[in-house]
């Protein structure tokens, strides 16, 4: 006589059903906790593009205008004559704007007491 071994159909034990059940609930949190990291991973790449097409839009822009935006040092200068301060670029001497003087701009310092910046006065120091 000759023995084999074969997969067949077999009825499951109580421990195994349990054991089973343990081991699905396992694989279905895993896959839940897959399905988080794929939706977050997807978040960020997609974040990724839109910030590249945002500076492809920024670089088209310029190159289509011919100008970018720098910091510039600009001017405020009282104009007594038209009561207006006005804003001109150092770089090029350009006025970018102009307003009115308010009532403390209005009052012009006696020669001699105006403050040197980053000084300051006797009387403000004591």
């Amino acid at each position: 006589m000759r023995k084999s071994t074969e997969r067949l159909a077999c009825e499951m034990t109580q421990a195994e059903k349990l054991e089973r059940a343990e081991r699905l609930a396992s694989t279905l949190r895993h896959i839940d906790g897959i399905e988080t990291e794929h939706k977050i991973v997807c978040e960020q790449y997609k974040e990724a593009v839109k910030t590249a097409q945002a500076e492809i839009d920024n670089l088209s822009q310029e190159l289509r205008t011919g100008e970018t935006f720098k910091d510039v040092q600009v001017t405020h200068e009282a104009n007594f004559d038209e009561n207006v301060m006005i804003y001109a670029r150092t770089d090029t001497g350009e006025t970018i704007r102009s307003r009115p003087l308010n009532e403390d701009e209005m009052q012009q310092k006696l020669p001699g007491t105006e403050e040197i910046p980053g000084e300051e006065s006797e009387e403000k120091g004591k």
